[in-house]
């Protein structure tokens, strides 16, 4: 029997250390003339407890945004129920320094993670799912630039003037006395060349982006990725240079094509599709730096595809802009920029719908 309870205490004693997060905090905490009273002691533990969370929290969700998101939703609930969740092991440094008026605190901290972990997964419709139960979603991204641009140089507006003044001399014939006469000449000349910075459309046609196909899904998938979607490359199995092209000649797709990219999806079963659509169409130069800033614009939209797919959520029509030190540099960098922006709200609308 005394083997068994020894087990017992064993084995609990495992379940609790696998549940709960260790780690050591410092802080030095003033308080008033009257001295250290119980209040100011248990205010400087709360404080210490509040920098254990946020050190946790910095610690756990290091490069995952998607999970500091959904801690940030519960926070004020956690640090309003602190000792639900943090527990003071024991003080390594506990110095009161009378003379400045200071408690020094450093305390082995142990945090309640496995009931931390449950607050913040209620808290998301993502944490609410089993790994198991990840949904797929195909990635259509689109991207167009304008075909031919004309630059113009700065406008520049030159104004000059110029002023003579000249003397002579006049005498009266009635008392031969003298009189010194001034003449002022002057003239403005104004002058204008170049036009404006921004570069001017000289023809509204399109043409397609080379090179950036993989960068810009992996981009798309890793945010997909951190928000448990299983990405799919689209490509794989649409006509995407059809797409493209039907694209380029206007400012969105038939409905012929929209119903065959559909019926594909549908066809494979995945049940969310994300089109996202982006041109470039605006280059100019950035007065602060000199370099080069593209602008495009951009609108991302989520389907939901059943029997049917329907729309439930859309972002845009955003603009984006982004500089580089070349036109190309810039173009790449605003593509970057819109195609994350526009993933990550569109998860965003995804979570807030309970969709994942």
């Amino acid at each position: 029997m005394k083997y068994i309870l020894a087990f017992l205490i064993l084995f609990l004693s495992i379940i609790n250390q696998t549940h709960s997060y260790e780690l050591k905090v410092s802080g030095n905490y003033k308080y008033g003339n009257w001295g250290l009273k119980e209040e100011d002691r248990n205010e400087a533990e709360l404080d210490l407890k509040k920098d254990a969370i946020k050190k946790y929290v910095n610690e756990k969700f290091k490069g995952n945004k998607s999970g500091y998101r959904d801690f940030k939703k519960v926070e004020d609930q956690v640090l309003q129920n602190i000792d639900d969740f943090v527990n003071i092991v024991s003080f390594l440094v506990d110095d009161n320094d009378k003379k400045n008026k200071t408690l020094k605190l450093t305390a082995k901290i142990e945090i309640n993670e496995m009931e931390l972990d449950f607050l913040i997964s209620d808290s998301s419709a993502i944490g609410n799912a089993m790994p198991s139960e990840e949904s797929d979603i195909a990635i259509v991204t689109i991207t167009a630039k304008l075909k031919k641009l004309n630059s113009f140089k700065d406008k520049i507006t030159d104004v000059s003037k110029s002023k003579d003044e000249s003397y002579s001399a006049e005498s009266s014939q009635v008392d031969d006395t003298g009189a010194e006469i001034s003449i002022i000449n002057e003239s403005e000349s104004v002058s204008q060349t170049g036009g404006s910075t921004e570069t001017k459309l000289s023809n509204i046609e399109y043409g397609p982006i080379q090179g950036l196909d993989e960068e810009l899904f992996a981009r798309a998938a890793q945010i997909f990725n951190d928000n448990m979607f299983n990405p799919i490359d689209a490509s794989q199995f649409l006509d995407t240079t059809k797409i493209l092209n039907e694209y380029l000649s206007g400012e969105s797709l038939s409905r012929d094509t929209k119903n065959e990219i559909y019926k594909t999806i549908i066809d494979y079963e995945i049940p969310y599709l994300i089109i996202s659509k982006l041109k470039v169409d605006g280059m100019s130069t950035d007065p602060a730096t000199g370099k080069k800033e593209a602008s495009l614009r951009a609108i991302s939209e989520v389907f939901k595809c059943e029997k049917f797919c329907k729309s439930i959520a859309t972002v845009g029509p955003v603009r984006a802009n982004q500089i580089g030190s070349s036109e190309n540099e810039a173009i790449t960098n605003s593509l970057y920029y819109a195609v994350e922006s526009a993933t990550e709200q569109s998860v965003n609308m995804m979570n807030a719908k309970g969709v994942r």
